[in-house]
């Protein structure tokens, strides 16, 4: 139950149980699943949930558990708490609890009362990979009930207050969206080379000679490219001669990997890439790097040495260090080490969020989780913060949502099919001129969504806050002429005993005649018998 509290005038501490039906959700055979409409529309979980009644993906004709119209549908496995409207009568499995308010008992205050206590169902989840609340926990949420009037002035009231916020939020977030439009702009126009297009016709004037052609820039990126291997390769063989030297002590110095065959961006079919200025050209993003890089497999701790980055880490193209997991391990360490510059690539997402990027601006120590990739592009080819932003653009996202392999609530992108992605390469001076550019016109865009996010956020805590004053009897006045709701409670259960009785009656009556069935079979039977053996033949 609830902790000690001072009831208001009328009300009364009550569990779950005490004012609905739960109907645990139990999963079908899949065999029965079928996409022609057969049988009921399944609701598994918050898959299945829209903005307010199910979207159901499937039917099944093997159905044990179902709800009705009107009944509440909450989500007690994976994520928890989520709430939809039975519009229909839908089988529900066993991600998903149907409840069906008692007579006098307001089905919308239950729905608000839900969302109240989240808390305590984020209090008392069981599992790790998919956490649940199991029926006790969901039969013994502890609630508050008021006389059933004040129940209805109370929905009315959170519904007007919330409506004035949603609106507020909708507004908030229209603002928003127009400026990741905005920001989607910008990115198009400095991609297809439209942000410096007077720097271009300026350059010849001021240096004297014209930019590099889209072929003399190919040449130059892939000698760049072969000496970077080179080198690697000498560094490697002096390495391997120090260690010999040694009388191999440690490890062996791991060899470079050999350049990868990339394929022709002639053959690039997945998308329409624009056209681009003639100083520029479209090629592999595989071309700036010798390989891409997997992070560690190794399990994080809570505590050690440097933090372990995940995907959780990557927002909006940066790091963000809070909420951050650890490593002790000094080879991995070694190993994964991140260095200013670097650009991570989330390989394994939400189809949504599959292929985003952040790149690391500090000298943090920190190494990279198994989910993420780090590009290893190469400074002389690629400015990071140009490789970067191109990353979060429409045409890497579009080309991206091409590639990836979708699984169940997941997508990934490997490594080859990042080398393989469409890249705009022009000249290191005109790349530094467009991070320029973004940074300034981008950074003023993004503290106005900070500054919309922030207030969002607000008016989603003020929501809770409505909920809070409501189930403390503070949102609306009480009236000493509403019955209490002790009397509710007293007329369910004796309704509830009512039926009870009604249904063991029922029971035993049934088996009642079940039994004299069988003794009425049993002697006509017996009388078969007996007529048989006396019209036996002499």
């Amino acid at each position: 139950m609830i902790n000690e509290v001072e009831l208001p005038t009328g009300w009364a501490q009550v569990e779950l149980n005490d004012i609905c039906h739960i109907e645990m959700g139990q999963s079908p055979s899949s065999q029965f699943y079928n996409n022609n409409n057969e049988g009921y529309p399944l609701v598994g979980g918050a898959s299945d949930f829209g903005s307010q009644t199910p979207e159901s993906k499937k039917h099944t004709t093997d159905y044990k558990k179902l709800s009705s119209e009107g009944d509440i549908l909450i989500c007690i496995r994976a994520t928890i708490g989520d709430l939809n409207w039975s519009d229909k009568t839908y089988c529900l499995g066993r991600g998903v609890a149907g409840l069906k308010a008692f007579q006098n008992i307001v089905p919308k205050y239950i729905w608000y009362s839900l969302i109240n206590a989240m808390p305590y169902f984020n209090a008392n989840t069981t599992g790790t990979t998919f956490p649940q609340v199991s029926s006790i926990t969901l039969k013994k949420t502890p609630l508050l009930l008021p006389p059933l009037n004040e129940q209805n002035r109370i929905v009315d009231k959170i519904e007007t207050l919330f409506s004035e916020v949603d609106a507020g939020i909708a507004n908030l977030t229209l603002a928003k969206r127009q400026l990741e439009q905005y920001r989607q702009s910008l990115l198009k126009h400095a991609f297809e080379g439209k942000l410096t297009a007077k720097w271009r016709e300026d350059y010849a004037e001021k240096h004297g000679k014209p930019l590099p052609s889209a072929d003399e820039l190919l040449k130059q990126i892939q000698a760049a490219r072969q000496n970077y291997y080179d080198q690697q390769m000498a560094d490697w063989e002096q390495a391997v001669e120090a260690w010999e030297e040694e009388d191999k002590e440690g490890k062996k110095p791991r060899k470079p990997n050999a350049l990868k065959k990339l394929e022709s961006i002639a053959d690039l079919n997945e998308i329409n890439l624009p056209k681009l200025p003639s100083s520029w050209l479209w090629e592999r993003l595989g071309l700036m790097t010798l390989s891409v890089e997997y992070g560690t497999s190794t399990k994080s701790e809570k505590q050690g040495l440097v933090p372990v980055l995940r995907m959780g880490n990557m927002q909006n193209g940066i790091i963000d260090w809070d909420d951050l997991v650890f490593t002790s391990d000094t080879d991995e360490i070694e190993k994964y080490a991140l260095k200013k510059g670097d650009v991570l690539f989330n390989r394994t997402n939400s189809p949504e969020l599959v292929g985003k990027t952040s790149i690391i601006l500090s000298d943090t120590k920190a190494i990279f989780a198994g989910y993420l990739i780090r590009v290893n592009q190469l400074d002389s080819i690629v400015y990071s913060k140009y490789l970067n932003y191109f990353l979060g653009s429409h045409i890497a996202k579009q080309y991206g949502n091409f590639v990836k392999t979708d699984g169940v609530n997941q997508s990934n992108i490997n490594g080859q099919k990042l080398m393989n992605y469409p890249f705009p390469y022009c000249s290191l001076d005109e790349q530094v001129l467009i991070v320029a550019e973004l940074d300034k016109k981008i950074g003023t865009a993004d503290k106005f969504k900070e500054e919309i996010e922030s207030t969002i956020k607000k008016l989603v805590n003020l929501k809770t806050s409505i909920l809070h004053k409501a189930f403390q009897g503070k949102l609306v006045p009480q009236d000493p002429n509403d019955p209490p709701a002790s009397e509710l409670l007293a007329q369910i259960k004796a309704e509830r005993e009512a039926k009870a009785l009604a249904e063991k009656q029922a029971k035993q009556d049934k088996a009642t005649s079940k039994s004299k069935e069988k003794i009425k079979s049993a002697k006509t039977s017996k009388k078969s018998k007996k007529d048989e053996q006396i019209t036996l033949p002499l």
